[in-house]
């Protein structure tokens, strides 16, 4: 699919930059013209979007392109939003203003970046899935919905998100030890359509609440919170317990370690070890 941003979708995404003269617009269009390259990277070249899912997408990149054109923009606040400065009657808007103004760009941004990736990832619309969509916490707005904040506190925004990889990783990791990496991967997969809100039926009652955990369990590793240990108790409890419904985990060798008895040395054992 091809994506076309025009400067009217802009505008409508982005109101506080309308401007009756084209300058604005001159100058954020390289901007939309490199987020448009990067969605169109991550898109497979044979995906058709739904309308409301293109028109989010088209949001989203006006916005996240106004997010990257600040720094570069002299922005004065006049009565109907930002216009850039353009005589000597007008002065800069503040600091403050300013900052104020990229933060809500790269929230709103953010979510509706999630949105359009749920719904790729749901649909196997997106290029290299396993690589980009591989962790089950794997948008900004899966690790605040888990209550993960940034070291100094901050919500977790794209920024954040990839800064936060190593640790991501990490967590991931302890969850595949506990769940078993058949288990992991089989959650991965099954919670695209659970992310993108699709038929209830679609992922069994098992396997929605293994995820849940699994979820929990790995933000309380990125936290490095108290919960960890109860987190990997009720998961192991659950697996357990539900382990005719997950057969990914009944399978596993994790599953098999689990369950076999440890030899204790009798004398009538067939090889009875004297010491």
């Amino acid at each position: 699919m091809e994506i076309i941003i025009e400067r009217t979708d802009f505008e409508r995404a982005v109101p506080a930059f309308r401007s009756p003269t084209p300058e604005v617009w001159n100058k954020v269009q390289r901007y939309v013209e490199g987020c448009t390259a990067a969605w169109q990277a991550l898109i497979t070249t044979d995906a058709t979007l739904p309308d409301h899912v293109a028109a989010t997408l088209a949001t989203a990149i006006c916005l996240r392109a106004a997010y990257d054109a600040v720094p570069q923009m002299d922005l004065v606040l006049t009565p109907t939003g930002f216009g850039i400065v353009s005589n000597q009657n007008t002065a800069p808007a503040s600091r403050e203003r300013v900052d104020a103004l990229r933060l809500q760009l790269r929230r709103d941004a953010c979510q509706l970046e999630d949105g359009v990736l749920s719904h790729l990832a749901a649909h196997n619309m997106m290029t290299m899935l396993r690589s980009r969509a591989g962790s089950l916490l794997w948008t900004p707005t899966l690790c605040t919905l888990y209550g993960i904040r940034t070291p100094e506190g901050r919500e977790v925004l794209r920024e954040e998100f990839d800064a936060m990889a190593t640790a991501l990783h990490a967590a991931s990791a302890r969850v595949v030890d506990v769940i078993s990496p058949e288990l992991y991967a089989a959650l991965v997969k099954r919670q695209y359509a659970a992310d993108a809100a699709l038929t209830p039926d679609t992922t069994p009652a098992a396997y929605g609440e293994a995820l849940t955990m699994a979820r929990r369990l790995m933000a309380a590793h990125v936290m490095q919170g108290p919960g960890i240990a109860d987190h990997t108790r009720h998961i192991i409890n659950f697996i357990e317990a539900h382990a005719d419904q997950l057969d990914e985990y009944r399978l596993s060798p994790t599953y098999q370690a689990r369950h076999t008895t440890q030899y204790e040395n009798k004398q009538t054992d067939p090889s009875f070890f004297f010491g």
